[in-house]
């Protein structure tokens, strides 16, 4: 089973990146480091995510805290 997971930035730090990874089989595949914000995503994804095979997507779930 091939696995992408996407690690999402920060919406409040204009220096926080994106992490994504390729997984087949809990092996790692590949792995990106996407620039920041939903432009540097929109850009990854068009040349790259577009031509990725997977079976599964995983997004974390950020949650703001009163110390973010």
């Amino acid at each position: 089973m091939k696995i992408s997971a996407i690690d999402p930035s920060s919406n409040k730090i204009e220096t926080s990146t994106t992490g994504v990874v390729l997984l087949d089989n809990a092996r790692l595949v590949d792995s990106w480091v996407v620039s920041y914000g939903m432009r540097g995503f929109a850009d990854w994804f068009h040349e790259i995510g577009t031509n990725l095979e997977f079976d599964v997507v995983i997004v974390e779930e950020f949650k703001a805290r009163d110390n973010d």
